[in-house]
């Protein structure tokens, strides 16, 4: 067995896998039906602004399929100097029975999401193009023909190019300009034939970086999408939230200036949904659950944002503690069935959503009392569940 920076052997034995991992009989086949990878490599963020690295469950069968053709799997530690902190490759995967192969499978496996969950950083910042280029020469080096690289990270790089941090760069139709100055100035880490590229986590980041609009998010998956297949690899991305608290490290990187809506706020909840809140006030008169004029331009803003992304909606109405109990909760689910039927009339599927009303029953501000406590708690909550 041939081990870098890590010492495999005793994981092997009882290594607690990912939740899903499946132990059936050892085949040589990966998800879908494709052809199991002959080299996997593991790009792992490890600085703070970003939740920490896990292997999503989506990817078990994947990493799975390779490990049981004994395929070199290597995790890169990215942060502002990419390098490689696991490797595991010479490893034999017994075939005297299916329980012996199983545990074989599931030790290997244990073992590189461990060290995915372990990644260190060791200096500020994040280079996601210099970790690609780490990872094709690691390819390279494994002599690989069905190469699988997997990225979990937030893609908001702030060294190297791109730097997603400079002023303007994360914003719809920035993405083929990026790629002509890379090719330009011979920034693409070229791809050998062969390799696919799946991103996981793409444009989610964790304090101190702000959420990014729904929008921005999209900007940097399409970025990085046409980034990497213009480097001559096949690209899947993970469209699934990726949320939690960054790992317990005190290197860090720039911050990506978030997007903003006029009327609209954002944040990301800890089940992966995003919410969005806008002042009721905003779009309703005092008392009243007609859309006002003044409102419209709020709604197109909820509409785009909803467009652009997919999910279940909850539409839920709030009103502050003024009036009773019964007209605050009749007044809310109006408010929240109105704003429906507008955003059904311009687009937006009506299976899609669900409307409530809670009344005064949740306060943003417990006990308020100022007229602009009131009005905190005054709002239409509009929550998209992937």
């Amino acid at each position: 067995m041939n081990v870098l920076h890590r010492l495999v052997a005793p994981i092997i034995a009882g290594a607690v896998l990912l939740t899903g991992c499946s132990t059936g009989t050892a085949d040589d086949s990966g998800t879908d039906g494709l052809a199991a990878p002959d080299t996997v490599v593991i790009i792992a963020g490890a600085h703070a602004n970003m939740p920490a690295a896990q292997v999503p469950v989506e990817l078990a069968p994947l990493l799975e399929s390779a490990v049981r053709r004994g395929a070199p799997v290597t995790v890169i530690a990215n942060d502002g100097t990419p390098a490689v902190s696991f490797q595991i490759s010479g490893y034999a995967i017994s075939t005297a029975n299916p329980e012996a192969t199983n545990n074989d499978v599931d030790g290997v496996t244990g073992a590189v999401v461990a060290a995915v969950s372990d990644v260190e950083a060791d200096a500020n910042g994040n280079d996601l193009c210099a970790a690609l280029a780490v990872a094709r020469d690691q390819i390279t080096a494994d002599g690989a023909v069905a190469a699988s690289i997997i990225v979990i990270d937030s893609g908001l790089s702030d060294v190297g190019y791109p730097n997603l941090t400079t002023p303007g760069i994360v914003v719809a139709g920035t993405a083929e300009t990026v790629v002509e100055v890379a090719q330009r100035n011979g920034y693409l880490p070229t791809m050998p034939h062969g390799t696919s590229v799946t991103f996981v986590g793409l444009g989610y980041g964790a304090a101190p970086q702000p959420d990014l609009t729904p929008v921005q998010r999209d900007v940097v998956k399409e970025l990085w999408r046409t980034f990497v297949e213009a480097a001559g690899a096949t690209v899947v991305l993970v469209d699934k939230p990726r949320t939690g608290a960054g790992p317990d490290t005190t290197y860090t990187t720039g911050i990506v200036t978030p997007g903003s809506y006029e009327s609209l706020s954002f944040a990301t909840t800890s089940e992966g949904a995003v919410r969005a809140s806008v002042d009721a006030d905003v779009l309703f008169a005092t008392r009243s659950h007609t859309l006002s004029d003044e409102a419209q331009d709020a709604l197109i803003e909820l509409r785009d944002f909803l467009a652009a992304t997919s999910g279940a909606i909850l539409i839920t109405g709030h009103t502050d503690a003024t009036g009773n109990d019964t007209e605050n909760d009749l007044l809310s689910r109006a408010r929240a069935d109105e704003t429906k039927n507008w955003l059904v009339a311009h687009g937006i599927d009506a299976a899609r959503i669900t409307t409530e009303g809670r009344g005064s029953a949740a306060p943003v501000v417990p006990g308020a009392t100022t007229p602009d406590e009131l009005q905190q708690n005054r709002r239409v909550d509009v929550v998209v569940t992937p």
